[in-house]
């Protein structure tokens, strides 16, 4: 059913539904949060062998990865908003050049 044709108890679920999606989208973010920096942070603080045996049981990724692919993620994010921009900008310089144009001629 399209929205114009939801009751008012339809939309009131529909809501509920995508709160609920809210909620546990925060939660598995928090979750990913926590055992990120708890990879990269808390466990290089402990003693050698208890370190091995943690990053063998729960962390079974090198290090490496966890630096590099959140910085390439954050890289290639900047580099879509700056081409994004750098559209924008060119696609409202060529409208106001054709505007002027018109206005010329």
């Amino acid at each position: 059913r399209t929205t114009s044709t939801m009751g008012a108890a339809d939309g009131l679920l529909y809501r509920d539904r995508r709160r609920t999606r809210g909620y546990a989208l925060m939660a598995g973010v928090g979750a990913l949060y926590v055992y990120f920096t708890l990879w990269i942070v808390a466990v290089p603080l402990l003693e050698q062998d208890a370190a091995e045996r943690l990053d063998a049981l729960a962390f079974p990724v090198d290090r490496w990865f966890g630096i590099a692919v959140p910085t390439l993620a954050g890289v290639a994010m900047a580099a879509l908003v700056a081409v994004t921009l750098g559209c924008v900008i060119l696609r409202e310089a060529c409208a106001r050049k054709e505007e002027a144009a018109k206005r010329r001629g």
